[in-house]
């Protein structure tokens, strides 16, 4: 039995990448990178910003107004915190906390 040659080192970002996919990551421009992980990020945020607004379902879950400030002002921050990286290229890490 012949053994399997290893095209790459590098791993699937995704399910349903092929190797073939994954040895044109290792040699894209900067610009394809950043388009690459921009769509994926921008789209798993959506996803987790609109999962967070199911919260608002008074069905479902019991919270207070002062709760529900703090989730919004918290992602509000840190949406501004990006512009400024894009405009200023700024790095800052903050925690969420409903303390």
């Amino acid at each position: 039995m012949a053994k399997q040659r290893k095209l790459s080192a590098k791993q699937p970002d995704h399910p349903g990448e092929t190797e073939i996919d994954v040895l044109k990551r290792e040699h894209e421009t900067k610009g394809e990178k950043f388009k690459r992980l921009a769509e994926m990020r921008v789209q798993k945020a959506t996803w987790s910003i609109q999962s967070v607004g199911k919260l608002a379902n008074k069905y479902n879950y019991d919270y207070d107004d002062a709760d529900a400030q703090k989730i919004l002002r918290h992602l509000q921050s840190e949406l501004d915190e990006v512009r400024k990286k894009f405009t200023n290229n700024q790095k800052r890490k903050q925690r969420f906390s409903l303390d």
